[in-house]
């Protein structure tokens, strides 16, 4: 009896151990050393084998190539820094702009395939002498390979709202990530890139969040966009013109829209999907779908959360809109709000399975 209440306890503790194992392997499978959230950690950041480093001493911007451990550049201006590390880092390098403030003079151009991370940098730049803080790609310079720019808040100090926090043009195969605009007139502005991801930003008080565009030259579409997880409270929230095709803006906090503005506004779109979006203040649209020099096309909405303070889904010039999955609720008190508002020329609606308290639906308006 006893041999058998040892041989119990052994396989309990051995039981016990394994579970603890198994816990660990875990834990350490699911927070990996290079962890995209947390860059503010300098353990983290140095764990990334970075090929060129950007800080501050003093007042003066500095820059080290880590194959020769020396100092490269070092300069009281911080875009000429930041952009001689930027044009002399080889395709595929990992460039790492370390916490701190840096007051930008001159557009910083990343013009090949770099990922740079830059969690704690503070990127101060004045709009009405600099029109773009940070453009990645040009009209000679296509970007093809994969490329990431991470964690930079970047601030206008100029007073009234102008310029580009970041422009994208023709950039391909990228990512920005966990990064903080303010104060411009547009925080993302892309033409003509596409195959782009956008993810956790935050995007406060600029007229646009993020606008996709065309090329000057009428040629690219900023195709096959997906914006996911952040929050945007802008004028008007997303802006897609010029048909750009195949964008998905996915559990987005979309909030604080102008009075004229609407928290997502098609203009001209084919295959869009809106979901698991949550909505709040926004005095005029949630999302208006205006088709204005083409009907907007195949336009999916799907499992969204409204509170409506006037009119939740705006539909104008479209065909074959679903709606789906959806709750929305009056938050404009005793006073009337809309949950769908079409136009005859607005045909081909899908709307099912949505639950919708205190608002009405306008299916054929003029």
């Amino acid at each position: 009896m006893k041999k058998k209440k040892l041989t119990t306890s052994t396989l309990l503790l051995l039981l016990i151990g394994l579970l603890t194992l198994i816990s660990n392997v875990t834990t350490d499978s699911a927070n990996p050393t290079v962890n995209n959230s947390n860059y503010n950690s300098q353990e983290n950041i140095q764990d990334l084998k970075a090929d060129y480093y950007v800080y501050t001493n003093g007042n003066e911007a500095c820059a080290a190539n880590t194959s020769s451990s020396e100092l490269e550049i070092k300069s009281e201006n911080a875009s000429e820094v930041i952009n001689h590390v930027f044009s002399s880092a080889k395709e595929g390098s990992i460039v790492i702009i370390k916490a701190g403030t840096y007051n930008i003079s001159d557009t910083l151009v990343i013009l090949k395939p770099l990922h740079v991370y830059a969690y704690g940098a503070i990127l101060k730049v004045n709009s009405n002498s600099t029109q773009v803080a940070v453009q990645i790609g040009s009209e000679n310079s296509q970007i093809l390979g994969c490329h990431s720019f991470k964690g930079a808040k970047i601030l206008n100090t100029a007073e009234n709202k102008k310029g580009v926090g970041i422009l994208l043009y023709n950039s391909h195969f990228g990512t920005l990530g966990d990064v903080e605009i303010w104060f411009f007139e547009a925080a993302v502005h892309s033409k003509g890139s596409w195959d782009y991801t956008i993810r956790n930003c935050i995007f406060r008080i600029n007229k646009v969040g993020v606008k996709l565009d065309e090329d000057d030259e009428g040629v690219n579409k900023s195709n096959h966009f997906r914006i996911i997880s952040g929050y945007i409270g802008c004028d008007i929230g997303v802006h897609i013109t010029s048909n750009c095709q195949n964008v998905i803006i996915e559990n987005v906090n979309i909030c604080d829209s102008s009075n004229l503005g609407a928290g997502i506004w098609i203009e001209t779109a084919e295959h869009t999907i809106i979901s698991q979006c949550y909505f709040e203040n926004n005095p005029n649209f949630d999302i208006k779908i205006e088709g204005k020099q083409k009907p907007a096309t195949a336009t999916q909405i799907e499992n969204c959360f409204f509170y409506v303070r006037k009119t939740a889904i705006r539909l104008e010039n479209s065909i074959y809109t679903t709606v789906e999955g959806c709750m929305a609720v009056n938050d404009n008190g005793n006073n009337p709000a809309f949950f769908i508002d079409m136009t005859e020329n607005a045909i081909s609606l899908i709307c099912t399975h949505n639950f919708i308290l205190n608002l009405k639906v306008n299916c054929f308006s003029v």
